[in-house]
Formats: structure tokens, sequence, C-alpha cells
């Protein structure tokens, strides 16, 4: 007995169903991106009001006291290393410690937790300079610190310091 088969031509879509489907597709696309730039946006704006709200000014004395008081640990740190009592990494972990501490005790911001890309929206250049400027040798090995002397950094610590208002 003899059979004969007829193929039949593959499932086809029709030309609706294809476009019917792309338009799916970018709508879904449009409402992610949107999405998307509303919580970066929402991120962006909810920083600088918390930062805002945070910040309170210290009396001037307060703020002379203070200048006062951390340059003398810049200095002991400067001793320190001279002495070879601690290592450069150590020594600009111990600055960036005292920078923070100084900005936290005379504006009430807590910059303590800050990480370097929150610092830059302060809008506070002599810290962001500084914390940038201490990122590669905090983090980084010794021989790869090597670039920066610890002393001109700071040196250029008290200078930001000293220029506080």
């Amino acid at each position: 007995m003899e059979t004969t088969v007829t193929l039949q031509h593959a499932f086809e879509y029709s030309l609706w169903v294809i476009l019917l489907g792309i338009l799916v597709f970018l709508i879904a696309l449009v409402l992610f991106v949107r999405a998307v730039k509303k919580i970066k946006k929402q991120k962006r704006e909810s920083r600088p009001n918390s930062v805002m709200r945070e910040y309170r000014p210290a009396p001037a004395r307060v703020v002379m006291d203070a200048k006062t008081r951390y340059t003398l640990q810049i200095k002991r740190i400067m001793d320190e290393y001279n002495a070879k009592d601690i290592t450069k990494r150590e020594g600009y972990q111990r600055l960036s410690l005292i920078i923070r501490g100084f900005v936290h005790e005379t504006t009430g911001i807590n910059v303590e937790k800050y990480t370097l890309s929150d610092i830059q929206t302060l809008g506070m250049p002599g810290l962001n300079t500084l914390i940038s400027e201490y990122y590669l040798p905090e983090f980084a090995q010794d021989d790869m610190a090597a670039y920066s002397g610890l002393w001109t950094s700071c040196n250029r610590t008290i200078g930001v310091i000293n220029q506080w208002r």
C-alpha cells in the first residue's frame, strides 16, 4: 500500500501579529526606561535634601577649636610617619578619618559614612579634592601608594582646615 504525504507550509504569522508583538515590546521598553529614570531622579533628589536637613554650621568658636585640635592630630601623623611608627597607608587612613571628623564636627554632616561619590554631591570642593587624593593610597598596597607624598597630603589637609569657614 502506497501512502502519500503532503507537506504543509511552516506555520506563518500574518503581518499584523508581528507588528503587534513589536509594538508591545516597544511599549514595555519605554515603560522600563521611564521607571529607571524616575528611580535615579528620586535617588539624586533625596540625597541633597537629607544632607541639607543634616547641615548645621557650628559657631565660630567651635570651628576655631576644631581647627586647632585637628591640625595637631595631623602633625602627630606626620611625626609618627617620620619616626616610621605608621605606614603610608595607615597615615592616609588616619588623614581621611581626621578630615571627615572635622567636617562632621563643624557642619553636622556625617561624612564618615559617605563614599567618594556621596562627598562629590555635597559641593565642598576642598573635601572632595582631599578624599579623592586619599583614595588610592588609602586602599592600595603601600608600594602602589608611592606616587603621592604623605607630607604633601598632610599639608593640603591643614590648608583646607585652616581655610574652613
